[in-house]
Parts: C-alpha cells; structure tokens; sequence
C-alpha cells in the first residue's frame, strides 16, 4: 500500500485510485496500532475527496494524522493546506503525507 501513496496520476479517476488506496494505508496503520496494544484509533471518511468540500477532507485526515502521530510519539505536518489543483503544492503535500506514513510504518514495523 506504501507506494501507492506517493505515485498518484494528474487525471481525476487515478486520483480517485489514489485516495482508495491511501486509506487502506490508514485502515492498515490503525490496525497495527491497535494489534501493537494501543488504543483504537478513530477512522474517520476520507476514502474519496469531495471536490466540492476539500477542506472537510483535509481536516478529516488532519485528525487521523494527529491521532497516528500522537498515539505513535512521531513528528507531523500541517496537512491541511494545499491546492490539489497546484502541480508544485500537491507533489509536495503528497511528499509529505507519504513520510508520515513511511514513519508510522516504521515504527510499527510494518
């Protein structure tokens, strides 16, 4: 699932593949933290972004992010400010929603 969350296409039914797969990185972590003996973290709806309401979907993964981060003791990012429309935004917002994860992953070892 890793990879898949760094390498999303421009065209709009990627994206959609992108953001499938990007929660099932989520599902994936919440479920080693929880198989590690720590608390059940919240899953909130971010499986599809509504183009009308980008910013409820960002603050929705803002909150699962914080939730990771804290429960796993890891340095995070403002992930809530980016214009997906923005080829230089997005790469970077993509960067580093994918070291969070890579970090998330690692220390759960996973």
């Amino acid at each position: 699932m890793l990879a898949a969350v760094i390498n999303p296409s421009p065209d709009d039914q990627d994206f959609s593949a992108w953001s499938f797969n990007h929660y099932q990185d989520h599902l994936e972590i919440i479920q080693a933290v929880k198989a590690h003996g720590g608390p059940s973290l919240e899953i909130l709806e971010i499986n599809q972004i509504n183009p009308q309401d980008v910013q409820s979907w960002l603050e929705r993964h803002q909150t699962m992010h914080n939730d990771m981060n804290g429960v796993l003791n890891l340095q995070g990012n403002d992930l809530t400010a980016v214009d997906f429309r923005d080829a230089g935004q997005r790469q970077s917002w993509m960067w580093l929603n994918f070291n969070e994860h890579r970090n998330a992953r690692g220390a759960l070892a996973i």
